[in-house]
């Protein structure tokens, strides 16, 4: 892959599941208008908080996957996330989505913003349930309130 095929991004989506955080990599659309998660999958205890800030701090900072606009607009293309189901345990996403919270972190030069999504009906998510904002660097914050607020 060429250099120009890949990019930084400032924004990860990433789920918790029954007693788990679930991260992955990403890959972004062209253009940057969608971030599609991609193995690999990075399972963290729920309330380990340093592993949590290492591995937001690790995918923020890795260097990912330009997915060409074209490749993503033909109506064939489909994003398979059953390779989440295999360190879990899983058979079906259905299970895994019956357990599971999905969540937003938008990084900017401002502040760190982390959302927590609906769910909809029949798997996957959609639209903002909450939102809160920190400064641009406290990761720490963030991740002690992330926890806290999923223990409720």
């Amino acid at each position: 892959m060429s250099k120009q095929d890949k990019t930084k991004i400032n924004d990860i989506f990433f789920e918790k599941f029954k007693d788990f955080w679930v991260l992955t990599s990403q890959s972004v659309v062209e253009g940057g208008r969608v971030a599609i998660e991609t193995p690999p999958v990075r399972v963290i205890s729920l309330e380990d908080k340093i592993h949590l800030k290492n591995v937001i701090h690790l995918i923020l900072d890795e260097e990912v996957s330009v997915i060409p606009g074209a490749v993503f607009d033909d109506p064939e293309f489909s994003v398979d996330e059953s390779y989440k189901l295999i360190p879990l345990g899983l058979k079906s996403m259905r299970a895994f989505y019956k357990h599971s919270r999905g969540f937003w972190l938008k990084r900017t030069e401002k502040s760190l913003e982390i959302q927590e999504w609906k769910k909809y009906r029949g798997g996957g998510y959609s639209g903002v349930l909450w939102s809160k904002e920190f400064p641009p660097d406290d990761f720490e914050e963030l991740v002690s309130y992330l926890i806290e607020m999923v223990k409720n």
